[in-house]
This record gives structure tokens, C-alpha cells and sequence, in this order.
């Protein structure tokens, strides 16, 4: 059986790339084969308060616990970004 996973995280990989260049503190984490990769913004690292804030504390972004500037790069990708826990949030296909 072939992998054509690969092909369908070009979005994934090419946001992930977008977004740590910017600062955004994540993870990828590769299964055995390409399959099940995971895109993992953390909220727990230095600096994540400038991107994510799940307890709205410390951002000015209107409510939002997400920075717009990240949501609109997974948006551009096709992509958007769901809270898995206080500490972190996961990149999906839109």
C-alpha cells in the first residue's frame, strides 16, 4: 500500500513552516510510516503568551485565545486550529 498522506500534509508542513518562522512555538510529531502526524501549537513554552492564551489573561485580541495573525495562517492553508487542552492546540484540516 502506498503513503499518500504525504501529499495531503503539504498544507500541515507548509503552516508549520509559516508559523514557527514567525515564532509560534510547536511540535510535529511523525508516526511510524507518515502516518498520524500531528501539528502541536504549545501554550506552555516562552512566548506563548504571544500567540496562544487559553485563560485569556494576558492578550489584547478581543476575546479570542488564539492570535488572529496564527489563526489567519492555518486559515490560508486550508487549516484551523482547535484547542486539546490548556497546554496546547492542534492544527486540522478545515
Amino acid at each position: 500500500m502506498t503513503n499518500t498522506n504525504t501529499n495531503t500534509n503539504t498544507d500541515f508542513l507548509n503552516c508549520y513552516t509559516e508559523l514557527t518562522a514567525l515564532g509560534v512555538p510547536m511540535f510535529h510529531h511523525e508516526a511510524s510510516g507518515g502516518y498520524d502526524e500531528e501539528f502541536i501549537l504549545s501554550a506552555e513554552m516562552e512566548d506563548s503568551l504571544l500567540w496562544l492564551d487559553y485563560y485569556q489573561e494576558m492578550n489584547s485580541w478581543g476575546g479570542e485565545t488564539i492570535n488572529p495573525q496564527v489563526e489567519a495562517i492555518a486559515k490560508k492553508h486550508g487549516l484551523y486550529i482547535e484547542w486539546q487542552n490548556a497546554g496546547a492546540a492542534k492544527l486540522y484540516r478545515a
